[in-house]
């Protein structure tokens, strides 16, 4: 029988709740079982209890790192306020893998000491930037290089404008 890897979900739906279904990309793996959650809103938490299949929850993520041993981490909200904390958190705890919602930090200082913490344990960090991966950019690539629209002058994006990562 294949190891089954034990997963933590730190939430927060005050602050940007579950990113872009961070939560549940994991039953999408045979190989893993959420066997915890953590969440600072008590109607959030039994949200997400029910959700991710009824694991354990938490009130505190730090409570959850101490009492749990996990394989791999999910780091969800969407605000950036706490993804440093979170991810050095998830860090000493010793996991193998940490999967965070993007932007990675709000600073290059905090970046640097994330990934700092992830070297120091040898530990796999990855940013959830899903959206790089989709078919739909190679469609819309091929499209402006065999000039379909014609010679593209500029392109104009723009974010939420505020404090949300995601």
């Amino acid at each position: 029988m294949a190891k089954k890897y034990r997963v933590g979900v730190i939430g927060s739906t005050n602050r940007g709740n579950y990113g872009h279904g961070l939560d549940t990309v994991w039953r999408e793996f045979p190989n893993t079982e959420v066997v915890a959650v953590a969440d600072d809103h008590k109607d959030g938490l039994a949200k997400a209890v029910k959700r991710l299949g009824n694991p354990r929850g938490y009130a505190d993520y730090r409570t959850m790192l101490e009492k749990e041993m996990f394989d791999f981490v999910s780091i969800c909200p969407r605000w950036l306020d706490q993804h440093r904390d979170m991810l050095l958190a998830a860090a000493e705890s010793g996991v193998r893998g940490i999967y965070e919602e993007k932007p990675l930090s709000r600073t290059l200082r905090e970046a640097d000491e994330m990934i700092a913490a992830c070297e120091k344990k040898n530990i796999k960090c990855a940013v959830s930037h899903q959206t790089r991966y989709s078919p739909i950019l190679d469609q819309v690539q091929r499209i402006i290089a065999d000039g379909g629209i014609g010679r593209v002058l500029e392109f104009q994006l723009h974010g939420k404008e505020d404090n949300r990562g995601g």
